[in-house]
């Protein structure tokens, strides 16, 4: 009777484990879908009036440069998508719109390869934000955030000005913002004392090149939160190896 009672109770467990784990994975596909049509929305109303057709246009954004960078994988002006500032943007992006575009023509044949391009570059930063919005709401979990908290401060992100503006325009913002949250969550996930694996070397070597070759000066960026981390592990292992007075 008493393993029977503690079958049960293991199950119980696992069935509220997976059910917990619905939960957050419902809401973070929730939040990347209103994210991604808010987005887009915001972006077609940016586009009526051909401020994507513009540079330098808010904050140094330059759309037009970064529509360029995504089709052709060629800069317009010395800061686009392939060179020293931004490393990698043209060599990541380029050949999946291209393929993307390919695709819309063979599907659409009067639609020509160059416009469809286009269409596909204007959706790479609302796609970008729905992944950061639902990355984001797991960084919360691993700080033992509740899902009823977490939500609203991933929609309250999402109404912020630089999120609406950034997330509707092709530029590299969004892709900063998209890095930055997966160094946040890999942060949050490797400060937790009950977590089952931490972040290894090589993931956090994988998180620095990623935000490094969207732009260089992230770099910065991500020296300061992986050397709180590890100065945490630090205190954390003399705390233990330290005998009691």
């Amino acid at each position: 009777r008493l393993a029977h009672n503690s079958r049960q109770r293991s199950t119980a467990m696992h069935d509220l484990s997976a059910r917990r784990r619905r939960a957050w994975h419902g809401a973070a596909t929730g939040l990347a879908i209103i994210a991604f049509v808010l987005h887009v929305l915001l972006g077609n109303r940016l586009g009526r009036t051909g401020v994507l057709h513009e540079w330098d246009v808010l904050f140094n954004a330059d759309p037009t440069v970064y529509v360029t960078s995504f089709t052709t994988g060629q800069n317009t002006y010395r800061w686009g998508g392939r060179s020293f500032v931004h490393p990698n943007i043209s060599n990541a992006l380029y050949p999946i719109v291209g393929v993307a575009a390919a695709t819309l023509h063979a599907i659409r044949p009067p639609l020509p390869v160059e416009i469809a391009g286009r269409r596909v570059a204007y959706l790479i930063c609302p796609l970008a934000s729905a992944a950061t919005a639902a990355i984001l709401l797991f960084a919360f979990a691993e700080l033992s955030v509740g899902l009823a908290s977490a939500t609203p401060l991933v929609l309250l992100y999402l109404a912020t000005f630089s999120a609406l503006l950034f997330g509707s325009i092709p530029e590299s913002y969004c892709l900063c913002a998209l890095a930055f949250a997966v160094l946040f969550r890999l942060a949050a996930r490797d400060l937790r004392s009950d977590a089952p694996n931490r972040a290894r070397t090589p993931q956090w070597i994988a998180a620095g090149t990623l935000i490094a070759s969207i732009t260089i000066s992230n770099i910065v960026s991500f020296a300061v939160v992986a050397l709180a981390v590890r100065s945490r592990h630090a205190r954390l292992r003399r705390a233990v190896a330290s005998p009691p007075r």
